[in-house]
């Protein structure tokens, strides 16, 4: 229970060793009667100042006092009580600072336990999300995303779209069922694998000399030989160097019109399913390279309940290991995937 009341708190100078030697104030109305039961008190204090051995306070003053406190203190000046709510503050925040760092302390060990490789960050973000329009690629070659004005600011005062979104556009999440009947949607994929430790994966070399070179488990196994076990939920990311070529067509296909792009191959996401990676990342347009025809990678990492991204941006500036991945994925319900905003942090 709360009492709330006002008062001025009189005193005799002789009683109070703030004021021993200041002007006695004047005659000043009674103290309330003192609460009988231990309880919370607010109290607004405005006491006026009648001398210069007292001080003006106005502000609301949080305290929690005990009987046996407020009984041993019946002659309380202003100034005393000033004093004696600074101590008490000061004494309650140094509590609440103590307890806010011991939870910090152990929400960051909780995270630190589930993932034990999340990046120790110095700080820099990059962007790993496109910017996408009707321009941008995708698969079957149809605009991914519609723009129709719907208001304008003349003569609305406003400006909105009304935008139709096909989900597989732009940097994007397939989620389980984009491949599995009655597989997790793209609004129940777990939150705690939308933030994971990033390993990249660099197949640059070959892939300028076959566009639809393929990560192999001879990749996963050097990058494991040179960076240590790929950690329980990580994000795995494939590094082809295609992000250069977007806005150039050979980003989606060879100059006769069919798909060219680096991916996975089955082999190595199952190796990957076996470290316990959540999900797998390609700078190009699909998980599967270009010349698939069987969508081996999808029928298989997808329905296993993971999920991927494709058509990441910036890879290149990530190291290979260190880094923490921040997936936003979209949460439309019941929904294959869709746009996405991934950034990394190292």
């Amino acid at each position: 229970m709360r009492r709330v009341f006002h008062s001025t708190w009189p005193v005799s100078p002789l009683e109070c060793p703030l004021q021993r030697d200041s002007p006695q104030p004047r005659e000043e109305p009674e103290r309330p009667p003192a609460p009988r039961s231990p309880a919370r008190l607010l109290a607004w204090k405005d006491c006026r100042a009648t001398s210069p051995g007292t001080r003006r306070l106005t502000a609301p003053i949080l305290r929690e006092f005990d009987e046996a406190a407020w009984t041993r203190t019946p002659e309380m000046c202003t100034a005393c009580l000033i004093e004696d709510v600074k101590r008490h503050m000061l004494s309650r925040r140094s509590l609440f600072s103590g307890a806010a760092a011991t939870a910090a302390m152990g929400a960051a060990a909780g995270v630190l336990s589930a993932r034990p490789a999340l990046a120790q960050a110095t700080g820099r973000v990059v962007d790993l999300t496109h910017s996408y329009d009707s321009d941008f690629p995708t698969f079957d070659g149809k605009p991914g995303i519609l723009y129709e004005v719907d208001k304008s600011f003349d003569p609305d005062g406003y400006h909105l779209f009304k935008l139709t979104i096909f989900e597989h556009t732009g940097t994007h999440i397939d989620a389980p069922l984009h491949f599995a009947e009655g597989g997790a949607s793209v609004d129940l994929l777990p939150v705690e694998n939308l933030i994971a430790p990033l390993c990249v994966v660099d197949i640059k070399d070959k892939a300028a000399e076959e566009p639809n070179a393929v990560v192999e488990p001879a990749d996963i196994e050097a990058w494991i030989s040179a960076h240590g076990a790929i950690p329980a939920g990580a994000c795995v990311a494939m590094n082809s160097g295609w992000s250069a070529r977007m806005g150039d067509p050979s980003w989606r296909n060879l100059p006769d019109g069919s798909l060219a792009f680096p991916g996975f191959s089955k082999a190595a996401t199952d190796l990957l399913a076996e470290t316990g990676a959540a999900s797998i990342g390609v700078d190009t347009l699909s998980l599967d390279p270009g010349n698939s025809s069987d969508f081996a990678v999808h029928s298989s990492w997808l329905p296993a309940g993971r999920f991927g991204i494709e058509g990441l941006a910036n890879l290149d500036v990530l190291p290979a290991a260190g880094a923490t991945i921040f997936i936003g994925a979209p949460k439309h319900r019941g929904g294959t995937g869709g746009p996405a905003r991934i950034v990394a942090m190292f």
